[in-house]
């Protein structure tokens, strides 16, 4: 029987609980597991929150919501997915993934209210942010407002600005995402509350102005009352003024009136303050008017009465000589009752002077009518005398036949002598006379007996004839035999003076109207050999001759033709300038090329031909004369300017200073003699002067300053390029190019163009110096369609202005290069015609903190009268005794020096030097065995010596071999009174021997052996 086996079976519930572990257990250990495990996955859920917030570090709340649904979504798939495949959680999965979806949700709800914390303070510091930008941009818009002149302007501030603030607080302030409502909000709130600002701005401006504008139309009120009260006050003797100077009444009350309003406005916003200052401009000027034409209508009266009056005294004087001419027995009782007729004249003039009332006597200047009726009876003496002397001839005796017989004879052969205008010695026309006297009394009673009682009769007679031929003969010795004129060569224009005759006058130029000053304009032939015209008839047909009418040439004489200035220059000339020689500017008209001294030339020589004609004198008998020049003329130009006066057939030519020729001017129109300190400001076509003079006993000039490109014409061209531009802005057209064209059409055409240009814009600049606006307008300006260009004293103002402050600049320059202060200045002439100019006027007197400028001398011809002066003084006529003769110590306008080893410039004669001057320098080799030493002179005031203007060099040779500074030159810098630079180097080499050195300067100073050759080609251009 085979073995039982023992099998035990235990009880069904204890076989359950040994598969099954038991459950109190096994829940703790899966918690504890799964807690891990979700503490993990919510680690990973609040990494990733982290992680986007530092990307994202302002989201929108339902950007972060969208991020957090996401990330939930992908951490409870992975979470599920962990659990299944883990054997411990085989069941319950939904249990443990809504617990770990509430642990995140958990997660998000702080996350979401810790950024709803941050939005809330970043939104509070963005507001903030806005506020200060708010609080920034009203302030600004209050002060921008007070400075423009139109809401348009603040408007225009306030757009930049709104931009700069939103692109700053796009980059800096916004801190949400471009793309964001957030962003796009804040930043429209931002935009919405700068315009708020603007607005309220605008509208407090509009206020203020409004209430400034009534402010200030009440003070134009008070302006306008205040002036009609000064100028009645200073015109209450209206007979007494003359237009001059009521003109400058006129605008030294405008100038003030002016200042006044801007500091009535003060730092007020008034949009378009111009207009008010042109309504009171035009106020005042509608007053001005009305007096001025009061001031005519009397002097018009009192012309018409005067007239009547003169007329009435001249009829007694014919009636007077009338009546008594029956009793004159001899000339010199003619002469009488001449004189005794102009005695009752002159009383009948008194008498009618009394019986006019009070306001008639108060207009009437009565020196005026007296010399005035002196000239009338003078003229009607000359016309009537051979009347009277025929008159004469019918009642006298036979004696005095015989004397006037005797003196014809006599008359007729002393005028042989005097034929030629020359002094004749005294003792030669004592022999002259008594050959006379016997000839002629021979011949009066060849026909007839003559006794001892005619015979003594006719020689008395013919003794006080010869009286007047010898005070002929002194006028010929003092006055005429060897005259010294002065010039003021002006860039525009030309004046001359003269000392004849015991008085100093400006010569008028008899062949054009009498002008006293002369256009400086030559016109030539189309091919360039012949001086067809000069002065205002060149001016006047220029645009007709374009090309070949020539002017500016101060501009270019002695200068280089790579100079700055010139070439700007160039561009609105309608000649040609082009290089020639060493660089030297030549002038094309036609086939000719010509050089400024060239030009300046035949321009002086038709000055002297004018006064040699006005005075009566023979032609080319002048042979002396005085041209001024610009301080600021260096010693090229200055240089080049003697060569002009040389080549015009000046003997002996002097320069005189600018400033220093104004002094003499100013000094001899002084009633007060008492010492002053005096600042000359002479603004003229092309150049700019300012010198500080000391005026007493004599004339010492103390500074220097200028511009030698600076002046009316330079306004001229901005104006011409203005109007240029205001045309081709309204037709598209470029009408200032063409003139070099190589079709000689277009070349006429555009220079033609250019000329009348210009010759318009200078007169409308002269017209804006008493009106507040006039017009450039050209017919036909450029095929067939007309120019018109409106120009107010703003738009010339404003196109100047640089210029005008650039003058004021000079000025204060000028006076601190001697440490003076503008309070020490006593007096501010006026010199050169731009210094009429208002805004010129307006900006010197401001300077000066008020003080009255001196309009005592005239403006355009101070410079000739003092020229003329010094060429009196030069020529030797002070011995007359008629005429002050004083001193002046003039002083360098720039520093000279010369070029060391280094570029560097050693100043030897520095600016101001009082001159004439010699000044010596010492100079040695500078390396071993050196056998030359090469000099270069320069002039200027920069440290670098190329950087001023390059005057010359010159080489000295011949050095013995040795070590550097063995050998040595001695440089004597001479300057002469005429400001003109000579240097001479000595070599001294170790046995004692000097040489002398022979300076070849690189300038444009020509070799007097080729003068007598340039006087012949000047003599063949001026041929009529």
């Amino acid at each position: 029987m085979e073995k039982d086996t023992y099998t035990v079976r235990l009880p069904n519930q204890i076989l359950k609980n040994v598969v099954k572990p038991d459950a109190t257990f096994l829940s703790e250990t899966q918690n504890k597991a799964m807690k891990e495990i979700q503490k993990q996955f919510v680690q990973q859920y609040n990494a990733e929150i982290e992680k986007f917030f530092d990307n994202n570090k302002f989201a929108e709340l339902k950007t972060l919501e969208n991020f957090h649904q996401q990330l939930k979504k992908e951490k409870l798939n992975a979470f599920t997915a962990k659990i299944k495949s883990d054997i411990r959680f085989k069941s319950d999965v939904k249990e443990y993934t809504d617990s770990l979806q509430k642990r995140l949700d958990e997660e998000f709800g702080n996350h979401e209210k810790s950024l709803k914390v941050n939005l809330d303070n970043l939104k509070i510091e963005t507001e903030k942010f806005i506020e200060n930008c708010i609080k920034t941009h009203k302030s600004n818009l209050k002060k921008i407002s007070k400075r423009c002149k139109s809401a348009t302007e603040v408007e225009t501030y306030h757009t930049k600005s709104m931009e700069a603030f939103l692109k700053t607080f796009s980059e800096k302030g916004n801190p949400f995402s471009p793309s964001s409502k957030e962003h796009s909000g804040i930043t429209h709130r931002l935009k919405s509350k700068l315009d708020t600002a603007f607005k309220s701005a605008v509208t407090s401006s509009e206020q203020m102005n409004l209430e400034n504008e009534n402010q200030l139309r009440n003070e134009i009120r008070e302006i306008v009352s205040d002036y009609k009260k000064s100028l009645a006050e200073f015109s209450n003797d209206l007979n007494s003024l003359d237009d001059e100077q009521l003109i400058q009444k006129h605008w030294q009350l405008l100038l003030s009136t002016k200042e006044r309003l801007r500091l009535a406005a003060g730092k007020n916003s008034i949009f378009q303050f111009s207009k008010y200052e042109d309504e009171l401009a035009n106020e005042l000027k509608s007053h001005f008017e009305t007096i001025k034409r009061e001031l005519n209508r009397r002097h018009t009266l009192v012309g018409l009465r005067t007239e009547t009056w003169i007329n009435q005294c001249k009829s007694h004087y014919e009636i007077a000589i009338e009546e008594k001419i029956a009793n004159a027995r001899s000339l010199p009782q003619l002469i009488q009752l001449h004189a005794d007729a102009k005695q009752i004249a002159a009383k009948h003039l008194l008498d009618k002077i009394l019986e006019a009332d009070e306001e008639e006597c108060l207009s009437i200047k009565f020196e005026d009518v007296v010399s005035q009726l002196d000239i009338e009876v003078e003229k009607l003496w000359a016309r009537r005398k051979p009347t009277f002397e025929l008159t004469l001839d019918a009642n006298v005796s036979k004696e005095d036949n015989s004397v006037l017989r005797a003196r014809d004879f006599y008359n007729k052969e002393m005028q042989i002598h005097f034929s030629n205008s020359k002094f004749v010695p005294l003792g030669q026309l004592k022999k002259y006379h008594d050959t006379a006297c016997t000839s002629s009394i021979s011949k009066t009673f060849r026909n007839q007996k003559m006794n001892l009682k005619d015979a003594r009769l006719v020689q008395q007679e013919l003794e006080k004839t010869f009286i007047d031929y010898q005070k002929k003969n002194v006028m010929h010795l003092n006055e005429k035999s060897d005259l010294a004129i002065g010039i003021d060569l002006g860039t525009t224009n030309c004046c001359v003076g003269v000392y004849v005759d015991g008085d100093m006058i400006i010569v008028p130029n008899v062949s054009q109207g009498n002008s006293k000053t002369t256009p400086s304009y030559i016109s030539f032939n189309d091919d360039g050999s012949k001086s067809i015209s000069y002065g205002s008839v060149a001016k006047g047909q220029a645009h007709e001759n374009p090309e070949c009418t020539i002017f500016d040439v101060k501009r270019i004489i002695g200068k280089q033709f790579n100079d700055e200035h010139l070439k700007k220059d160039t561009e609105l000339w309608p000649f040609t300038v082009t290089n020639g020689i060493n660089g030297q500017p030549m002038i094309k008209i036609g086939t000719k090329q010509n050089t400024a001294p060239g030009i300046s030339a035949i321009l002086l020589a038709r000055l002297r031909e004018n006064v040699e004609s006005f005075l009566m004198l023979p032609k080319g008998s002048i042979k002396k004369v005085v041209i001024t020049v610009p301080a600021y003329f260096d010693n090229n130009q200055r240089n080049a300017t003697m060569n002009a006066g040389e080549i015009a057939g000046f003997q002996k030519v002097d320069l005189l200073t600018e400033p220093a020729a104004t002094a003499f001017a100013y000094k001899m129109n002084r009633l007060d003699k008492a010492p002053k300190k005096v600042l000359s400001y002479d603004l003229g076509g092309g150049t700019f002067d300012v010198s500080v003079i000391d005026v007493e006993v004599g004339i010492n000039v103390l500074a220097i300053g200028g511009d030698g490109h600076l002046g009316g014409e330079d306004f001229d061209k901005r104006l011409m390029k203005y109007c240029a531009e205001q045309f081709s802005t309204q037709h598209k057209v470029k009408v200032l190019e063409g003139k070099d064209s190589p079709l000689k059409q277009i070349r006429d055409e555009t220079r033609r163009r250019l000329r009348r240009l210009q010759q318009y814009c200078e007169e409308a600049k002269k017209n804006l110096s008493s009106a507040e606006k006039t017009t450039v307008a050209l017919d036909a300006f450029y095929n067939g369609l007309d120019l018109k260009v409106d120009v107010t004293n703003d738009i010339f103002n404003n196109l100047n202005e640089e210029d005008f402050q650039k003058t004021i600049s000079i000025v204060e320059k000028t006076l601190r290069s001697i440490h003076m202060r503008k309070d020490e200045i006593d007096d501010v002439i006026l010199v050169g015609g731009s210094t009429r100019i208002p805004r010129v006027r307006e900006l010197l007197q401001n300077y000066f903190l008020g003080k009255p400028l001196n309009y005592s001398i005239n403006a355009d011809e101070a410079v000739a009268y003092g020229a003329a002066r010094q060429a009196a003084l030069l020529n030797g006529t002070e011995v007359s005794g008629r005429i002050d003769s004083f001193a002046i110590q003039d002083v360098t306008p720039m520093s000279l020096g010369i070029q060391d080893w280094r570029k560097n410039f050693v100043v030897g004669i520095p600016r101001n030097t009082k001159i004439p001057n010699v000044i010596h320098q010492v100079w040695e080799t500078v390396y071993d065995n050196q056998t030359v030493l090469c000099f270069q002179v320069f002039q200027g005031e920069e440290p670098i010596a190329t950087n001023n203007r390059f005057l010359g060099k010159f080489t000295l040779t011949g050095f013995p071999s040795g070590p550097a500074g063995s050998e040595k030159a001695d440089v004597t810098m001479t300057i002469d009174r005429m400001g003109i630079l000579y240097v001479k180097a000595i070599s001294s080499s170790r046995n004692g021997a000097t040489a002398d050195l022979t300076i070849t300067e690189e300038s444009q100073r020509i070799d007097k052996k080729d003068i007598p050759g340039l006087r012949s080609q000047l003599a063949l251009m001026m041929l009529d």
